[in-house]
């Protein structure tokens, strides 16, 4: 998760035009760097993508590729992903 505007300078250093939020809260500093387009689909701690949010993304990332463009996902390690049921293996 980019914390400090220098994390948001390094990715873009390293060829990143996009930064997908996959969280129920944005990044702070997320306006520091121009040259990486900040998308946030806010996704409620515990839940699942909507199917619009789906749509959304894969048009965010088919976009990105057809210009050449490199797209980055952040989703906080997975944490809030974890599922609402018991899982048993």
């Amino acid at each position: 998760m980019p914390r400090q505007p220098a994390h948001y300078q390094y990715l873009h250093e390293h060829g990143i035009q996009h930064l997908v939020l996959l969280t129920e809260h944005s990044t702070p500093y997320h306006d520091t760097c121009p040259g990486i387009k900040h998308h946030h689909l806010c996704i409620q701690d515990f839940c699942a993508l909507s199917l619009e949010q789906i749509k959304h993304f894969l048009q965010i990332v088919e976009d990105a590729s057809t210009k050449g463009e490199a797209v980055v996902v952040h989703c906080m390690l997975g944490f809030g992903r974890e599922p609402c049921w018991p899982v048993t293996l």
